[in-house]
């Protein structure tokens, strides 16, 4: 990747990265997701970078297919339910695999509320970024995209 980026928003993400200030990268980025223009690669790549390989859309898709989940969900999935919500259509014993792996998920079996997630190098790889939030739909659509750009 160039030092060059596309504009000043990926920037500070780059520099907050660069810092290891992982709360701030992890706001930076759900702001820099809500942009049509955002290039989710871009996103991971810096990630990942700045992680030494800890963090990043591709991490977490990596980890989400290692848990046995299909980077594509059925059609009749649908995509505004949280994982939260105890969904049971989509193999949600192997949600809570990757949830637990990335450390989305406590010992007691309980999601983690954003401000108890681990910002910090000790988090389990995968932890960062939440991005969006957890939505299944959300993660799908990233992890799709990440593993299509990155196959061509």
């Amino acid at each position: 990747m160039s030092q060059q980026l596309p504009d000043e928003h990926y920037q500070t993400l780059s520099n907050y990265l660069e810092s290891n200030q992982w709360k701030e990268a992890d706001q930076a980025t759900t702001l820099l997701m809500q942009q049509s223009s955002t290039d989710l690669l871009i996103l991971d790549e810096l990630w990942t970078r700045f992680s030494a390989g800890r963090f990043g859309f591709s991490i977490q898709s990596q980890i989400w297919q290692e848990v046995g989940c299909a980077i594509a969900a059925p059609p009749h999935y649908n995509y505004s339910s949280s994982w939260e919500s105890g969904d049971s259509d989509f193999e949600q014993e192997k949600i809570d695999k990757f949830a637990q792996r990335v450390g989305w998920i406590n010992n007691r079996s309980q999601w983690v509320g954003y401000e108890d997630l681990n910002f910090s190098l000790n988090a389990p790889y995968g932890h960062l970024p939440i991005g969006h939030g957890r939505s299944m739909g959300s993660l799908i659509r990233r992890f799709s995209y990440i593993v299509a750009a990155k196959n061509v």
